[in-house]
């Protein structure tokens, strides 16, 4: 238990993952939804090892077209793919609070 991985908040400049594929996640998670809404592994993310190692392989032709269809960016975005996929495979991940972009947040961070 506990995070698996995560990056900067990205909810202020992203719009989060899509409702269907929102709901995707949460229905092979026996209902539970996502910790995170947006992707938020983009610009300096760190991941659990054991959690990219459970990451299947490769992806059905068919599961990729299907997940396509719920959000189009996945399997384009890098950051928006590897996200879902952790997510779909019950991992949790939060955004960074120590990681500053601009002036957000705007208390002071580790990592500047």
């Amino acid at each position: 238990e506990g995070i698996d991985g995560g990056g900067v908040q990205d909810w202020r400049w992203t719009a989060p993952l899509s409702k269907e594929l929102l709901a995707e996640i949460a229905r092979r998670n026996g209902g539970r939804a996502p910790s995170y809404k947006n992707y938020g592994l983009c610009g300096g993310a760190i991941v659990r090892a054991s959690a990219l190692a459970s990451l299947p392989d490769d992806l059905p032709e068919e599961e990729m077209r299907s997940l396509q269809k719920m959000d189009d960016r996945f399997g384009m975005w890098n950051d928006v793919t590897l996200s879902a996929l952790l997510m779909l495979g019950g991992h949790a991940l939060e955004p960074w609070d120590d990681v500053k972009q601009g002036n957000h947040p705007a208390h002071a961070t580790a990592f500047v």
